[in-house]
């Protein structure tokens, strides 16, 4: 989908969602198992979330917020 050229200067955010489970994988390893280092052509973030508590999921959405601000300035 990341190739997709209507996508190519696009933002990503990745929730790394279930922090609150044991065993539940660290933002730092679901950033090596989807590569996200290789994408240095956008922007790119990795928030350790849980949705249950909503941890995380506040300052993910303000780092979105605050990169398109950014772009259209």
């Amino acid at each position: 989908m990341l190739k997709e050229e209507e996508l190519s200067d696009a933002a990503l955010l990745v929730f790394a969602n279930k922090q609150d489970q044991a065993g539940a994988l660290s933002a730092s390893e679901v950033t090596k198992a989807l590569n996200l280092t290789s994408l240095k052509d956008r922007s790119w973030s990795i928030m350790a979330c849980s949705a249950i508590r909503g941890d995380g999921l506040h300052e993910g959405l303000d780092w979105l917020v605050d990169v398109i601000k950014d772009e259209h300035m």
